[in-house]
């Protein structure tokens, strides 16, 4: 898959789907008790397109973050699976794409993006995020 971590501005990322606003509500509370970031995002390399992470790129705004923990992928990499959230039907990668670059949202959780290699967590405080 080729993935290089690194801290991303959040000005940066584009996102392809809108979110739930529920459980981002949930994911905020749970960032400000913990006071850390585990959960990287993961986006294309091609665009920054968040494939994995939309609440938690929402929260990052809400907190006025300037950058998140990232895993920046190859999209291309036929280690990276996408279906229909919750199916067995495949989605189209060029269309994900396609509705970053041109603002077309995706409902909440259509897109499950599955990476065959396992993704490292992080534990960094929210302070250096900041």
């Amino acid at each position: 898959m080729n993935e290089v971590f690194e801290l991303m501005a959040v000005e940066k990322l584009v996102p392809h789907e809108n979110i739930n606003h529920d459980a981002a509500n949930e994911l905020h509370q749970k960032l400000l008790r913990d006071n850390a970031w585990t959960d990287p995002i993961v986006v294309s390399r091609e665009g920054f397109v968040i494939l994995d992470g939309h609440h938690r790129f929402e929260i990052a705004k809400r907190m006025h973050l300037k950058f998140v923990p990232a895993y920046v992928v190859d999209y291309d990499s036929d280690s990276i699976e996408l279906r229909q959230w919750g199916t067995e039907d495949d989605m189209d990668k060029l269309a994900v794409l396609a509705a970053a670059r041109n603002k077309t949202m995706f409902p909440p959780k259509s897109t499950q993006h599955t990476f065959l290699k396992e993704l490292q967590r992080t534990n960094i405080c929210l302070s250096v995020l900041r």
